[in-house]
């Protein structure tokens, strides 16, 4: 299976990528760091360089791929968007993780 995953270079991306990868899956991690690609291309992920600003950006991915997983900024409603569109109808899964940020 083919799986776009936003935020492949942060903590729940990261870890996502190496089991997808694990589990044979091809990953494609969107990164916004020119810097990000050599590592991601190491470790088996196919790099875009991109951003969650970026619908069509999100759109192309989304529609060459099997599944996106949203594992960047849970509150970029753009992205949300942009995904959720592209995907609507064809009945390709989204995963959109969250995570509660506590003041302190």
């Amino acid at each position: 299976m083919r799986v776009f995953l936003t935020g492949s270079t942060g903590f729940i991306g990261g870890s996502l990528a190496t089991e997808l990868l694990r589990s044979g899956h091809e990953v494609v991690g969107l990164t916004r760091s020119p810097a990000a690609v050599k590592p991601l291309a190491e470790l088996g992920v196919e790099p875009v360089v991109g951003s969650l600003d970026d619908p069509v950006l999100l759109a192309r991915e989304a529609a060459r791929a099997d599944a996106v997983i949203n594992a960047a900024d849970s509150d970029h409603h753009g992205a949300v968007v942009a995904l959720s569109e592209a995907l609507a109808g064809s009945g390709k899964p989204l995963l959109h993780t969250s995570v509660q940020h506590r003041g302190g």
